[in-house]
């Protein structure tokens, strides 16, 4: 994972700060590392080894810069302080008749009101990174662990959803128009979204 912060922190200057004319607004910033005995709990919730291993470099991460917002064409990452990750959501995101999923889900990455993308902590070590729309009963597989998702969020330069697209991999439904495919063109004109598919295809779980 430190190999990756530095991907991430090199790619938003060479990609964003190098361009400030470009972006109305962005930035990136780390908080402290987590304890002793914070590792600890991660250990025994069994929550994967890259998800602690970006915690102990720092506690939550969070980057931004906006484009042209009224259009959406903008990027946000918000991973949570661990805290926030353990406590449990079930009476926040579970409801009768919902996903049973819901009960054990814990949004890592709230990088929107609307959205958010986390893990199942039930004990069954599941490194799967899950895809959730708040207020709503289901959440989808990305098919991906978080040592991938944060890699590949590097790639999309944390574009505004741009999650959808993994999910729509996922499920088949490459049908409904994603802004994702079109924006990042416009506003990264060098980005390659079949190369970024590709790759995501390599790091699939169910491909292991």
């Amino acid at each position: 994972m430190k190999e990756l912060k530095s991907k991430m922190i090199i790619t938003f200057y060479n990609e964003i700060k190098s361009n400030k004319k470009k972006f109305k607004k962005s930035g990136t910033a780390f908080n402290l590392p987590i304890s002793e005995e914070q590792f600890v709990t991660c250990k025994e919730q069994k929550i994967q080894d890259a998800i602690i291993e970006f915690y102990m470099i720092g506690n939550g991460f969070k980057a931004n810069w906006d484009f042209d917002l009224k259009r959406n064409l903008c990027g946000r990452m918000n991973l949570s302080p661990l805290n926030y990750v353990l406590e449990s959501w079930e009476e926040k995101l579970y409801y009768e008749g919902a996903d049973e999923r819901l009960k054990y889900f814990r949004p890592i990455d709230v990088f929107t009101e609307e959205a958010c993308c986390g893990i199942l902590i039930d004990g069954s070590g599941d490194p799967t990174m899950y895809y959730h729309d708040f207020g709503t009963s289901t959440i989808y597989s990305l098919d991906i662990d978080f040592k991938s998702y944060f890699d590949l969020s590097i790639d999309a330069l944390v574009f505004l959803y741009w999650q959808t697209h993994l999910v729509d991999l996922v499920n088949g439904d490459q049908g409904v128009e994603i802004l994702f495919r079109t924006g990042m063109k416009e506003v990264f004109p060098d980005f390659d979204l079949e190369e970024f598919t590709a790759k995501f295809e390599k790091m699939r779980l169910s491909k292991r």
